[in-house]
């Protein structure tokens, strides 16, 4: 690749043809649209793909040759159930990650095809296109995690905020209160009851029903709002969030985690409320290697890899952290306990997992 430093030039986005430009110049009918460029459909759509060497560069989702839809579908469906974004800003923030999702996946197939022409053939050549594709493959990682940090960054200011504004209705209803007592306190006192006066309003009278006495009517009893989305937005349940991604290099298993156990730690410190869940997300990138085949007992899944989730208590999660602590094997473990069901509050899920994870604790008396 002759050009830039050291008599190379770096595969870029761009194309410089200004002597080229020149030679044309003085052509006539060349640069007008009078070219001899392809004239039927099929000519025309070969054409677009011309410029496209490797597709790292791209400013908009492109699929490769090498490159099915359906694996990209799947990948936007798995991000899409798993955080149900709300709004243009969690929509705009979830569409970041997919698509720099898509552009690691992308990098490392390059990074794979370039060490095994270096391989093959180790030159000036190849270990320019071998570093050239390592570069790209650490832009694309930041890039996917930049996204990734915005949307959890977002959700954190969105439940913040709806702390503040409980909190300044709580303070409003108290001063309410307030207001009524004192408004209560300098009302006329009424006449003493009779009880042999009947009352002609009976259950609808304006006091008929208060008092730590009063009995509810079935009426009461039935309608008390359950499934009122301002009372379950109300109940919404706060949670840790921790990526782990697990990939095999030099045919050893390796995970990490995003952020560690530590910094998640620190920042459920940092919570109010106190978080209700832990959220780990299982990322497997050269599929489901022997250490983790307690996930999935498909082989066909274990073959492809993709993505997992583990839901577990607080209490759950720092049981897990301390045995996985004590084994030293730098993995993560099951949960020992099973997965909780997705919270109502976050969309629910009627997989039969989750149906029936979710009964076994209604029987026990845990509302999820």
């Amino acid at each position: 690749m002759p050009g830039a430093a050291g008599g190379r030039r770096t595969a870029g986005c761009e194309y410089s043809g200004g002597m080229a430009k020149e030679r044309r110049a003085g052509q006539p009918g060349v640069g007008r649209g009078k070219g001899g460029g392809p004239k039927t459909e099929d000519g025309k759509k070969n054409a677009r793909g011309n410029a496209l060497k490797h597709g790292l560069c791209a400013s908009k989702t492109v699929l490769l040759p090498d490159e099915e839809q359906g694996e990209f579908d799947a990948l936007e469906r798995g991000w899409m159930e798993e955080y149900q974004p709300e709004g243009h800003a969690e929509n705009t923030l979830v569409r970041e990650v997919i698509l720099n999702e898509w552009a690691l996946r992308r990098t490392r197939r390059r990074v794979m095809w370039a060490e095994e022409q270096a391989v093959a053939e180790w030159n000036d050549e190849t270990e320019h296109v071998l570093e050239l594709m390592q570069r790209y493959k650490t832009a694309a990682e930041r890039s996917f995690y930049r996204a990734w940090n915005a949307m959890q960054n977002l959700r954190r200011d969105r439940i913040r905020m709806a702390e503040k504004l409980d909190a300044v209705m709580k303070e409003k209803n108290e001063l309410q209160r307030q207001l009524d007592e004192v408004t209560r306190r300098q009302e006329p006192k009424a006449a003493a009851f009779d009880p042999t006066k009947k009352n002609p309003y009976g259950a609808f009278a304006r006091d008929a029903g208060k008092g730590k006495t009063a009995v509810k009517t079935r009426a009461q009893e039935l309608f008390q709002g359950q499934l009122s989305a301002k009372k379950m937005a109300s109940k919404r349940i706060t949670t840790l969030e921790q990526w782990v991604e697990i990939t095999v290099e030099n045919g050893e298993t390796v995970t990490k985690l995003y952020p560690s156990n530590e910094e998640l730690i620190k920042h459920g410190q940092k919570m109010w409320p106190a978080p209700d869940l832990v959220y780990r997300r299982l990322h497997f990138v050269h599929g489901v290697p022997r250490e983790y085949e307690w996930t999935t007992n498909d082989a066909v899944v274990r073959q492809a890899g993709g993505m997992g989730v583990q839901r577990m208590s607080v209490d759950t999660w720092l049981e897990v952290i301390e045995r996985e602590s004590a084994a030293r094997t730098g993995h993560v473990g099951p949960t020992g306990v099973g997965n909780l069901p997705r919270p109502i509050s976050r969309g629910g899920c009627e997989c039969e997992t989750c149906a029936g994870n979710r009964a076994m604790l209604a029987e026990a008396g845990v509302e999820v």
